[in-house]
């Protein structure tokens, strides 16, 4: 059951990924998290992503704007690697609590205000986006929606966004992995689950590239984030019950 549950928030989190250009960790830690703690589920999140986001950044290279992934890349390793640190010391129950607040407002802001919301290309900008994105990052392994709208803001073409936030994620995901091992969040045991999420999250790449096809990237946003706010409700009653 939790190999096929590994497998399956893969599978759905490739496609989506794919067909939007960020989502898998939503998707991934919300479904592991009800199998792992939150710092498991992080851990095994990253470490799933990044084949993702390997294969993907792989397959737009040509379209990489490095002028554009530095400036932002910086604050979020920064604050990534401190609050994976901090983990450890935080009370795990506390810790789901925010998790399931953060997935709610992450639905109300994506549902009702995300058109409404202009980012600039300034440094300014790309600091603060990239230093809250990390801090996300490391707590709970999801820091994709903030950069992604800073993305979409600053490129001109979708290749171009593609091909930037998917080296973003490989570059910031592997030094994240790093970190857990090392602060021993990341271990031998999250290896078989590693390797079936690989394997789901690559067949939800080339899911996602048939749905980007025939379905309109913004209808299955909608969708999805509905659904991590039903998501971030039921944990919240759960936590508190």
């Amino acid at each position: 059951m939790l190999y096929l549950a590994v497998c399956l928030a893969s599978l759905a989190g490739g496609a989506v990924q794919t067909v939007t250009g960020f989502g898998a960790g939503v998707v991934l830690v919300m479904i592991l998290s009800r199998f792992f703690d939150m710092t498991a589920a992080s851990s095994l999140n990253t470490a799933v992503c990044v084949a993702l986001s390997a294969s993907l950044a792989w397959q737009f290279r040509r379209e990489i704007s490095w002028t554009l992934l530095i400036p932002p890349a910086i604050p979020y390793i920064i604050t990534s690697v401190l609050a994976i640190r901090l983990i450890s010391s935080m009370d795990m129950t506390a810790l789901a609590v925010i998790f399931a607040l953060f997935l709610m407002v992450l639905s109300i802001f994506f549902l009702f205000f995300e058109k409404r919301v202009h980012l600039s290309g300034s440094y300014p900008t790309a600091i603060v986006c990239g230093g809250i994105s990390g801090i996300f990052a490391g707590l709970f392994g999801v820091g994709g929606p903030l950069m992604a709208l800073y993305f979409l803001t600053v490129t001109s073409h979708r290749a171009t966004y593609v091909g930037t936030i998917q080296f973003f994620f490989l570059l910031t995901n592997l030094i994240s992995l790093a970190t857990r091992f090392t602060e021993g969040l990341y271990g031998a045991s999250l290896f078989p689950a590693t390797v079936i999420g690989i394997a789901g999250i690559i067949a939800g790449k080339w899911l996602g590239l048939r749905i980007a096809e025939k379905m309109d990237g913004e209808k299955l946003k909608k969708i999805i984030y509905i659904f991590v706010g039903i998501s971030g409700a039921v944990t919240l009653i759960q936590q508190i019950f």
